[in-house]
C-alpha cells in the first residue's frame, strides 16, 4: 500500500515537474532578452503587471478596504477580485518587494500552468487503466490553445488551475460518498474567481445531469439518489457561503456596471450577427490560435479577445474523435455535443458568462417553505387522499376561477385583449415543438410501452396551474394572472387531448368511449377558470366591475390559491415518497427537457411572435414548471406506468426549484 502511495505521489511530482520545467522554457528567452521581466502585450502590460503591484502595496500598507488609484475612488475588493485577490498566487508575492512584483510575473504563471497539469491530472486518472494516459492528458490540458492564448489574461489561469477539483470533488461525493469536499471544492472555486465560478456551476450543472443519465448502476459509478442529490445541493451552498467574505463585495461591486443589463433576445440570442464566427469556433477545436490581436483565419469574425480557443497541442481532436467513435454511449460524448451546440448558439453560450444581469430569488424560499407544509402535513396524517382531493376541487373550481376574475379586472386593459390571440398562438406553438421532441427522444430512448407515452406528456406539458400560479404571482405579482390563463388555455388543451391519447395508448385499460372534436371543446371550455377568464372578459368590454361585497370576498378566495396549491404538491412530494425516489430510465432525459429546453424554446417563439414585456416573461416560466399531476392519474386509469408518471411528477417538482432560479437569472 505504501509502494503504491509513493508511486502516485512520484506520478504527481513528474506531471508538475515536467510542467514546470515546459513552462519555464516557453518563457526563458522572453526572461533573458528583457533581462528578468516578461513583457507580452495588451491588457499584461497596461493591466496586469500595475494592478499586482499597486495590489501588492496597497495590502502591504493596510489601504484594502477603498483605492484612491483607481479610476476616482473605488472598492478596493469588489475592482480587483476579479484579477487577483481570490488567487492564492497573488498572496506570494506578499514575502517580496514592491520591486520584484513585476518579476514575478513569469515564475507565478509557471507555477499556475503546473497547478493545472497537476489538478487535471488527478481529475482524469480517474478515468484511464495506465495512469501514465493520465499524465499526457494533464499535459495536454495544461498547455492546451486555451491556456496559451490567455497568456496575456493571466488571472484567467487561476480558474484553468482550480476547475479540475471541482469535478473532483463531485466525483469523489458521488462514488464514494465523502461529505464535505464538494463544499470546499465550491467554495474555492467561488473565491477564485466569481466570473469564471458562474460558468463553473453551469457546466457543473450538465456534467451532472450527463454522469447521471449515463452512469451504471452501480454504487461504485456516479449513483444519484434523490437523498445524494439534495446533500450535494446543500453542500453547494455552504460552499457558496464559505466563500462570500469575497463573493459578497464583488457582486456589490459589480451591479451597479452597465455590462450586467444587456440581455440576448430574439434572433440575436440564437444566431451570431457575423458569420465569420461561426467558423472561428469550428476552427478552433482543430487548429492552434492566432495571435489575439492578429486573427489571420477569421479576421472580421470580431472576437479579437474572447479567447476562442479549444486546441490540444500535439493531436487536436483526433484522439477525441476516435474516442467517441470507439464509445458511442459514453456520458463525456453526450456532453461534449451539448457544450459544442451551446457554443453556436449566441443565449446558450452567454450563460457560462453570468448572462450579465443580477439574480435576486429571495421569494424561493417561502415557496420551498409552504410546500414543505404540505410534505409535513402528510407526513403527520392530517392529509390523505381525501383531504388532497377536497383541495384539488377548491383550487380548480372555486379559488382560481375568483382569482381570475379579480386579476382581468383589476390588471388587465381592454387594449391588451387583441394580443391575446398572438400569445394563445405562441404558447401552442411552444408546446407542439416541445411535444414532437419529446416523442423523438422517446423513440431514441426506446422505452417500454407502458412508458412510453407518460414520458411524451410529462416532457410536453407543465404544471401551468397549481405551481404555475404561486410561482409566477410570487415573480410578477397578480398582474401576472391573464397571462397565466392565456398559457393555461393552451397547455390544458394538449393535456385534455394529445396527453390523454397517449397516455391511454401507453396503457392496458381501454377508455371504452371516443370523445368528438364537439365533446372536447364542450369539456374544455366549461372548465370553471376558463368560463371565469370567459366572464372577466366580458365584464371588462363592458366595462363592468363585480358588486363591493361579491369583489371583496372574491379577493380574499382568491388570495388562497397560492398556499393552497403548494400544499397540494408537498403533498404530492410526500405520497411518492423521497425514499422512493429513483432515476428510472428516461427521466434524466426528460427532466432536462421540461425544465431547461421547453423554456428556451417557448422564448424563442414568443420572440418570433413578437410577444414581449410581462406576457413573455410569464410564458417562458410556464413552460418551465414541472409536470402536471394529473399524468399520474391518467396513468392509473389507463393502465399506464402509474408509478414512472408519479416519480417523473414528483423528481421535476423538486427539479423546479433549482431551474427555476436560474432562469429567473436569464430573464432579468
Amino acid at each position: 500500500m505504501r509502494l503504491r502511495r509513493r508511486s502516485v505521489w512520484k506520478q504527481y511530482a513528474l506531471v508538475f515537474g515536467i510542467a514546470l520545467l515546459t513552462s519555464f522554457c516557453i518563457f526563458l528567452p522572453f526572461l533573458i532578452w528583457n533581462k528578468g521581466l516578461f513583457i507580452y502585450y495588451g491588457d499584461f502590460n497596461v493591466q496586469q503587471i500595475p494592478f499586482y503591484q499597486m495590489c501588492h502595496d496597497s495590502i502591504r500598507a493596510g489601504n484594502w478596504k477603498w483605492n484612491w488609484y483607481t479610476d476616482m475612488g473605488a472598492n478596493f475588493i469588489g475592482s480587483y477580485s476579479f484579477y487577483l485577490l481570490g488567487g492564492p498566487w497573488f498572496w506570494l508575492t506578499m514575502a517580496f518587494p514592491s520591486g520584484a512584483v513585476p518579476y514575478l510575473m513569469a515564475p507565478l504563471l509557471m507555477l499556475k500552468i503546473a497547478t493545472a497539469a497537476v489538478t487535471s491530472f488527478a481529475y482524469i486518472r480517474r478515468f484511464v487503466r495506465n495512469s501514465r494516459y493520465a499524465v499526457i492528458g494533464g499535459l495536454l490540458y495544461a498547455f492546451s490553445g486555451y491556456s496559451i492564448y490567455n497568456i496575456f489574461f493571466n488571472h484567467f489561469h487561476e480558474a484553468i488551475a482550480i476547475f479540475p477539483l471541482l469535478l473532483i470533488a463531485m466525483e469523489e461525493f458521488m462514488g464514494k460518498d465523502r461529505r464535505g469536499v464538494f463544499a470546499l471544492a465550491v467554495g474555492l472555486c467561488a473565491f477564485v474567481n466569481y466570473y469564471f465560478f458562474f460558468g463553473q456551476v453551469i457546466f457543473a450543472v450538465l456534467y451532472f445531469i450527463f454522469r447521471a443519465a449515463y452512469s451504471k448502476d452501480s454504487r461504485k459509478d456516479f449513483y444519484c439518489t434523490p437523498k445524494k442529490f439534495f446533500l450535494l445541493a446543500f453542500e453547494a451552498v455552504i460552499g457558496v457561503l464559505l466563500a462570500c467574505c469575497l463573493l459578497l463585495p464583488s457582486v456589490l461591486a459589480i451591479t451597479s456596471n452597465p455590462r450586467t443589463s444587456n440581455l440576448l433576445f430574439g434572433w440575436n440570442g440564437i444566431f451570431y450577427g457575423n458569420e465569420q464566427r461561426y467558423g472561428l469556433i469550428l476552427s478552433s477545436f482543430f487548429f492552434p490560435p492566432d495571435v489575439p490581436a492578429y486573427p489571420n483565419l477569421f479576421p472580421d469574425s470580431n472576437a479579437k479577445w474572447s479567447s476562442v480557443s479549444a486546441f490540444l497541442p500535439l493531436f487536436s481532436m483526433t484522439g477525441v474523435l476516435a474516442f467517441f467513435k470507439g464509445c458511442r454511449r459514453h456520458w463525456s460524448r453526450a456532453l461534449f455535443g451539448m457544450c459544442a451546440v451551446m457554443a453556436f448558439v449566441p443565449f446558450l453560450n452567454s450563460a457560462f458568462s453570468a448572462f450579465n444581469t443580477a439574480y435576486y430569488a429571495r421569494w424561493f424560499y417561502m415557496l420551498l417553505l409552504i410546500m414543505a407544509v404540505g410534505y409535513g402535513m402528510g407526513r403527520a396524517g392530517w392529509m390523505t387522499a381525501k383531504e388532497k382531493g377536497f383541495v384539488s376541487k377548491y383550487v380548480m373550481n372555486i379559488a382560481v376561477p375568483c382569482n381570475c376574475v379579480v386579476s382581468i379586472l383589476n390588471h388587465l386593459e381592454r387594449s391588451q385583449l387583441a394580443q391575446a390571440g398572438v400569445m394563445l398562438v405562441s404558447a401552442y406553438l411552444g408546446i407542439l415543438v416541445t411535444l414532437l421532441l419529446a416523442v423523438a427522444l422517446a423513440r431514441l430512448l426506446k422505452l417500454p410501452r407502458e412508458r412510453w407515452g407518460v414520458f411524451v406528456t410529462m416532457g410536453g406539458m407543465s404544471n401551468a396551474l397549481f405551481i404555475g400560479i404561486p410561482v409566477c404571482t410570487q415573480l410578477f405579482g397578480e398582474a401576472c394572472m391573464p397571462f397565466i390563463m392565456i398559457y393555461w388555455l393552451g397547455n390544458t388543451s394538449f393535456l385534455q387531448s394529445v396527453g390523454v391519447m397517449l397516455t391511454e395508448r401507453s396503457g392496458t385499460i381501454p377508455s371504452g368511449q371516443s370523445r368528438s372534436a364537439w365533446g372536447f371543446l364542450k369539456d374544455l371550455f366549461t372548465k370553471p377558470p376558463i368560463v371565469a377568464t370567459l366572464a372577466g372578459v366580458v365584464l371588462l368590454l363592458l366595462g363592468l366591475e363585480l358588486p363591493g361585497p361579491i369583489g371583496k370576498a372574491a379577493g380574499y378566495i382568491s388570495a388562497s390559491v397560492s398556499p393552497m396549491a403548494l400544499i397540494y404538491c408537498g403533498y404530492i412530494v410526500y405520497e411518492v415518497g423521497l425514499k422512493n425516489l429513483r432515476f428510472l430510465r428516461g427521466l434524466p432525459t426528460m427532466l432536462v427537457l421540461r425544465l431547461l429546453v421547453a423554456p428556451v424554446l417557448c422564448l424563442v417563439f414568443c420572440n418570433l411572435c413578437g410577444v414581449t414585456g410581462l406576457a413573455r416573461s410569464v410564458f417562458v416560466v410556464e413552460s418551465a414548471l414541472p409536470v402536471p399531476t394529473q399524468v399520474t392519474v391518467m396513468a392509473g386509469a389507463y393502465g399506464a406506468d402509474e408509478k414512472y408518471a408519479a416519480t417523473g411528477a414528483c423528481l421535476s417538482i423538486l427539479g423546479g426549484f433549482l431551474t427555476i432560479p436560474l432562469l429567473m437569472l436569464i430573464l432579468g
